[in-house]
């Protein structure tokens, strides 16, 4: 009678081990696949934010080629690119400044969280670059300018903060 109570004992231990060996596998795989959906879920993001930058970048040089071919008809071939990159700077410190009283970050913090959301549209900037770009420092290349305008522009885009 112990003996057989023993191995219905045994029995049913090595089915809650086998269940459970099962779940835990079953598990893993759900896991595994949830990793697998979050990384594709994040390289096509990647993949969108990059076409929109694209996208910003291309508008902003065809109005920089339309404004330059135009105003070089009146005379002078800069004075359109130098208002698009005046436009572009009122702009990013418009929206710089509202984002860093916010957001009650520093100057550098700001300028942290620019070349964060900068690098996230598919750019490549650094902190000092902004800071110069914010202090009208030094002279701002078209791929500095493009870069800017696209995170200013997200912002419009997506109506955030």
């Amino acid at each position: 009678m112990i003996s057989t109570v023993t191995e219905r004992l045994d029995r049913i231990e090595e089915a809650c081990r086998n269940d459970f060996g099962n779940i835990s596998s079953e598990f893993t795989s759900i896991k595994a696949s949830i990793e697998i959906l979050q990384n594709d879920l994040a390289q096509r993001y990647a993949v969108v934010r990059r076409a929109d930058f694209d996208q910003q970048s291309v508008s902003l040089d065809s109005a920089s080629a339309s404004t330059s071919s135009s105003s070089s008809s009146e005379g002078s071939n800069l004075s359109g690119i130098f208002d698009i990159t005046g436009d572009i700077k009122i702009r990013f410190k418009q929206h710089f400044d509202r984002l860093m009283k916010a957001r009650n970050y520093t100057f550098d913090e700001m300028c942290f969280s620019v070349v964060v959301d900068i690098r996230s549209l598919g750019g490549n900037i650094k902190i000092s670059t902004v800071k110069n770009f914010y202090g009208g420092v030094g002279r701002s290349t078209v791929p500095t300018v493009n870069q800017i305008n696209a995170w200013v522009n997200s912002f419009n885009n997506n109506n955030a903060e």
